[in-house]
């Protein structure tokens, strides 16, 4: 087994758990859900594979929003890696993923967002904030690749 340079991603996760994880619980209540999926979008160099994904991802407006820790998972090629979320302001969400074997291209997470009892959130409230960033296995980062919302559902 060919030992890995992790320094550049494990870097992406200690500043999201020192930043303060946790809260922003969802609660109870019949308001609609928004299911807003995250992937990458660009080309991915041949022979890269991607270590870590650093993410905000905004709701503006957010009035009515609330999204819990266990709201936030790990989904399409990120199967199998480690995510960190700081859901404590549900407008505007850090995200920390990272991966020691590498991922491909394509979607990696999936928010859950609950909206208050008559609130119903559209698609266009949601958006990635400038300063994303996707590293390769040694922390460098990968040109061409930027972190987008791939689709919003309201349910």
């Amino acid at each position: 087994m060919k030992p890995r340079n992790l320094a550049g991603p494990m870097l992406f996760l200690l500043i999201l758990i020192a930043s303060g994880c946790g809260g922003g619980g969802a609660g109870a209540g019949g308001g609609a859900t928004a299911v807003v999926r995250l992937a990458t979008s660009g080309t991915l160099p041949a022979g890269a594979a991607i270590g870590g994904i650093s993410a905000r991802v905004l709701a503006t407006p957010s009035t009515g929003l609330a999204i819990a820790a266990d709201a936030v998972a790990v989904t399409g090629s990120g199967a199998g890696s480690t995510l960190i979320a700081n859901v404590n302001d549900a407008a505007d969400v850090s995200l920390g993923l990272v991966n020691a074997d590498g991922i491909q291209a394509g979607e990696f997470c999936t928010l859950q967002y609950r909206a208050a009892a008559g609130a119903v959130p559209s698609a266009g409230v949601f958006g990635i904030a400038a300063g994303a960033e996707i590293v390769d296995l040694t922390g460098a980062a990968i040109p061409g690749l930027a972190v987008v919302v791939q689709s919003v559902k309201i349910q």
